[in-house]
């Protein structure tokens, strides 16, 4: 009774997927579970019924110089010294 030393060359080595499979589940189902339970937190907002306000645009000054070098701002003369430029 001699013992072959011959091996076969393929070999049926299998992981069984079943285990990590469980884990994964239970891993979902807490992160399912957890993530319902939680709430967001907030800062209240009071909000009034009034309508929106427009913002209304203010005057816009225009420059006039006439024929004979007078100075106007919104059509009102006004002295040479009261225009400066910062």
């Amino acid at each position: 009774m001699t013992k072959s030393a011959h091996h076969s060359g393929a070999s049926d080595v299998t992981v069984d997927m079943n285990p990590m499979l469980d884990i994964v589940f239970i891993l979902l189902i807490f992160f399912i579970v957890t993530a319902s339970f939680m709430r967001e937190t907030a800062l209240p907002i009071n909000r009034t019924d009034q309508s929106v306000t427009s913002i209304v645009p203010s005057l816009t000054p225009v420059f006039t110089i006439d024929a004979t070098n007078q100075i106007y701002l919104n059509n009102r003369k006004i002295d040479i010294d009261a225009v400066s430029i910062n």
